[in-house]
């Protein structure tokens, strides 16, 4: 089995303590990116117009199956910030939608309940 490390293009002279902040893409993971790239590039119209649409749909159907939910069910979101947004204003809770008076800040209960 090939070590874990051989997996990423970092420098193997330098000891990477830290892949939180800014961690290294694995190797197989830049080669499907690069491919999709290439597939992007080349017909782009076909690409947005006419694949991505059907693409996005079994990315969906894919999500699903792994985690038991309907495709329908799924929406990809650009960032997890939004998604946090998203799903803190689907709540009716009185922690996160309080009354006019209450001291504390809706920014503040997000990033609690985020984190």
């Amino acid at each position: 089995m090939k070590p874990l490390r051989d997996l990423f293009l970092l420098d193997p002279d330098i000891t990477f303590l830290n892949h939180g902040s800014f961690g290294a893409t694995p190797i197989p993971v830049v080669e499907a990116q690069q491919a999709w790239q290439h597939r992007l590039e080349w017909q782009p119209v076909q690409f947005f117009i006419t694949d991505m649409p059907d693409l996005l749909a079994d990315a969906r159907q894919a999500l699903a199956s792994l985690i038991h939910a309907s495709r329908d069910d799924l929406a990809f979101v650009p960032n997890a910030t939004t998604a946090v947004n998203i799903v803190s204003r689907s709540l009716s809770s009185p922690w996160l939608h309080p009354r006019p008076n209450t001291v504390t800040s809706r920014i503040s209960r997000i990033c609690l309940f985020a984190s």
